[in-house]
């Protein structure tokens, strides 16, 4: 699947703006440009492929409501996602992709962000994120992580508003021998998901870790 299959298939049916980022590896300007959805993923895709190489190219993973960042921007999204690191797993990435394979409910989406994983949850619709969703989608992307196997501090870091490596670029971090091609490496457009399919997982979650919210959210 290439970039803009990607982008359409986790933005095809939402409304918004589509946050790419470029970052430079060393001292720099941060870019940021917003395109709009659903129309815009081809363009978006051809700017980011285009930086490729040159920055570390990132996209917002949930739809922006204005053309800015941050928590606020956030309010619809459009999946569920987990950023996994190799360095989190004794075994490295292939650790991750035996737990991917044995995972339930299956990704709609895995790509390779050249130092480990990103998994997608497509949802079936755009979830608008009013009054309590906003605290029951973090809670989810916290359960995925937990059930995975990302330790806690780690899993802080799952967020709405996060940025994830766009597949077809590449991560120019210093410390490779070279740049490491980000790319999917799974996908199954059928596997569409409820909000409700999730329940279970937060529930588990928020035993393991009820200080997180001091109340328990059913992700419905």
């Amino acid at each position: 699947m290439d970039t803009v299959g990607f982008f359409g298939l986790l933005f095809g049916r939402c409304h918004g703006w589509l946050e790419i980022r470029l970052v430079p590896e060393g001292p720099g300007r941060v870019t940021l440009r917003f395109f709009p959805l659903p129309d815009g993923v081809a363009v978006a895709a051809e700017f980011a492929l285009a930086a490729s190489g040159c920055a570390h190219v990132f996209f917002g993973a949930e739809p922006r409501g204005c053309q800015r960042s941050g928590a606020d921007a956030v309010v619809e999204a459009s999946c569920l996602f987990a950023d996994l690191d190799a360095g989190d797993f004794g075994g490295g990435a292939e650790e991750i992709d035996r737990r991917l394979a044995a995972f339930s409910p299956r990704p709609t989406l895995v790509t390779a962000s050249g130092g480990g994983r990103h998994a997608y949850w497509v949802l079936a619709q755009p979830l608008g994120l009013q009054g309590t969703r906003r605290a029951r989608l973090q809670e989810a992307l916290w359960a995925l992580a937990d059930g995975l196997g990302v330790p806690p501090a780690r899993n802080l870091a799952h967020d709405p508003p996060r940025l994830l490596r766009v597949p077809g670029t590449l991560n120019i971090k210093q410390r490779y021998d070279r740049p490491v091609p980000c790319e999917v490496l799974a996908a199954f457009p059928e596997l569409r998901y409820a909000p409700s399919d999730f329940g279970d997982l937060v529930l588990a979650a928020l035993e393991r870790h009820p200080q997180r919210t001091g109340r328990r959210l059913a992700y419905a």
